[in-house]
């Protein structure tokens, strides 16, 4: 009204101006002027009435306007050269504040924004100023729950008014997608670069629990006999905890749903339920829990666990962590079958050298030795039966047989050792009785060179071992003795128990061993053997026989001998509490 007045008064000021006479007009031209005024009074009236509608027009679309610039799903504000917020809408307030006030006009746009990411920013804005375009990149900001949030911004300079005016989207969702799809890529590298499962493990979880949200887990496998979990590893998230890690994980509560439906299980009300107090004592508080099997071959043979989701788990965690599960059980799968190849392959290895082995020696010790009974034979048929030389080439005949025979047997012994995994059948059995039969087969042996075998053992000394094997290791370690012996001395066998081995001792006074050829002898890579103290020949395979044997039962062999003193041959098999457990799996 104020405003109309001062029209007014501006508008007589202007008429008294212009000294317009009015008593000098006739009456028809007064008339005609008042008709005219009036025509301008109507016009006037009727401009106002159209001025009036379209101010209530611009209001309307002004009320539009701010309608869709608050509700619009998209965020928007307006901010000066300086970033200061100017204007903001609900979506932004929403986002940012998580209520519908305003953003502060104080406030400016950049304490949002990550301080990484502010470059960025700063960078599509002043693209926006010089190129007089919309400029557009993606940014994180920062929230009212200190969460950060991928957005695409675009950001457009408003010439005339200048202000910048930014639109705002939420592109979280598209990033986290994309985090999910490149670290399922790159744990699939890992499930395919690496054997090692603990290894593997440990990146699947993490991966998974990041997709989530989760803060804690664990990993464990299902235990041989099935009642319980065996822990790999444990993030307990920083949460307090006073349980010992060492103590077992029984399949029970949420978990055994888990195993026995082989399907992702969670509840986001855990301290409340009847799971919570099976919990034992010291154990965190865990408002969620998540448990995603490890399933092979319809089986659940693992799982990991996780606890601690802000918001709770959602379906959609249980799609991820059944994913995830199933990465972690090819993982496993892949680590089992690395671990049998990387086996069968050393047993490859294995039966590659033994092959190695019989194909040089029955290339050499045993051709020779037959060679020689043949051409020995071959002179026999030529010599007359009366010649006196006949009775020496049959001796030659005789032992080059015997040392063949005596090879053969030793090479064919070691061979199915090595190939068979059936060779081997351990029992219990009195030694006493045993060591009866050792030296009543290899007695007339020694008393050919005059050695005087002498044992002592335990009457009640038991041993869990492959009966055969046994005797060949002693039957090859008293034949040593006595071969490298001098006439008139003896050869001493000493058998203790002790507390959790039996300890067997074979020990002479002969030639004894240089240091050197006991490493070669320990390391079995070569043919070692010399003559004896009468020019015995030997086939180097004994000691290695030995050695192999010995290695079966899990035992220990080593040798104590200074030359020209004498040689202790020792080794040690486990007693049955310690050694079935190994030997029945080996």
């Amino acid at each position: 009204m104020d405003n109309l007045k001062k029209i007014r008064k501006v508008a007589e000021d202007i008429v008294k101006q212009r000294q317009i006479k009015y008593s000098d007009l006739k009456p028809n031209e007064i008339e005609k002027l008042i008709h005219n005024f009036e025509v301008q009074k109507v016009e006037l009236e009727m401009q106002n009435d159209e001025l009036r509608n379209t101010m209530l027009q611009l209001e309307i679309s002004k009320q539009e306007f701010v309608d869709f610039f608050q509700f619009v799903p998209v965020g928007y504000i307006i901010v000066d050269e300086n970033s200061q917020i100017i204007m903001s809408n609900q979506y932004i307030n929403q986002l940012l504040l998580n209520e519908n006030a305003d953003l502060k006009s104080s406030s400016s746009f950049t304490d949002f924004i990550e301080i990484e990411d502010q470059d960025r920013y700063y960078l599509c804005k002043r693209l926006a100023f010089q190129k007089k375009k919309k400029q557009a990149t993606d940014i994180r900001i920062i929230n009212y729950d200190k969460k950060s949030i991928w957005v695409h911004i675009e950001c457009f300079y408003d010439i005339a008014k200048e202000k910048y005016l930014i639109s705002i989207n939420d592109i979280s969702e598209n990033k986290n997608r994309e985090a999910y799809l490149n670290s399922l890529i790159e744990t699939t590298k890992t499930i395919l670069e690496t054997s090692d499962f603990e290894q593997t493990a440990t990146s699947i979880f993490n991966a998974c629990k990041e997709s989530m949200g989760a803060k804690a887990g664990y990993v464990a496998l299902l235990s041989e006999n099935g009642d319980e979990n065996e822990l790999l590893f444990l993030d307990d998230g920083g949460m307090p905890c006073s349980v010992d890690p060492n103590l077992g994980m029984p399949i029970r509560g949420l978990r055994a749903e888990a195993y026995k439906s082989g399907e992702v299980t969670y509840d986001n009300n855990f301290m409340n339920s009847e799971n919570a107090k099976i919990l034992p004592e010291g154990h965190m508080d865990m408002p969620n829990v998540l448990f995603a099997p490890l399933n092979i071959n319809n089986k659940t043979v693992g799982i990991m666990g996780f606890a601690f989701k802000k918001g709770g788990f959602t379906e959609k965690d249980k799609t991820i962590a059944t994913i995830y599960g199933d990465y972690a059980a090819i993982a496993l799968l892949n680590s089992k079958n690395y671990q049998k190849l990387k086996e069968q392959n050393s047993e490859l290895e294995i039966l590659n050298t033994a092959k190695d082995k019989i194909m040089s020696i029955i290339g050499h010790d045993i051709k020779n030795p037959i060679s020689a009974a043949y051409s020995f034979s071959q002179l026999i048929d030529k010599e007359n039966s009366s010649n006196p030389n006949i009775h020496k080439y049959n001796k030659i005949i005789q032992e080059s047989s015997k040392q063949a025979i005596q090879l053969l047997e030793e090479l064919l012994k070691w061979a199915i050792t090595k190939v068979s995994a059936n060779s081997f059948a351990p029992k219990m059995f009195n030694l006493k009785d045993f060591m009866d039969s050792v030296i009543g087969y290899i007695g007339s042996k020694a008393e050919e060179k005059n050695i005087h075998l002498v044992y002592s053992i335990e009457n009640d000394i038991s041993v869990y071992a492959d009966e055969h094997m046994l005797h060949s290791v002693l039957r090859n370690l008293i034949s040593n003795a006595i071969k490298y012996s001098f006439s008139g001395q003896k050869v001493q066998i000493n058998i203790s128990e002790r507390a959790t081995d039996i300890l067997f001792i074979v020990k002479d006074k002969g030639t004894g061993i240089k240091k050197e050829n006991i490493e070669v002898i320990l390391e079995g890579n070569e043919n070692f053997y010399t003559l004896g103290t009468n020019n015995e020949k030997g086939t180097g395979l004994g000691l290695r026989i030995v050695k192999d044997f010995i290695s079966r039962h899990k035992g220990d062999f080593y040798i104590q001998s200074k030359e020209g003193k004498g040689s202790e041959f020792c080794f040690t098999l486990p007693k049955l509490s310690e050694q079935k457990q190994e030997v029945s799996s080996s």
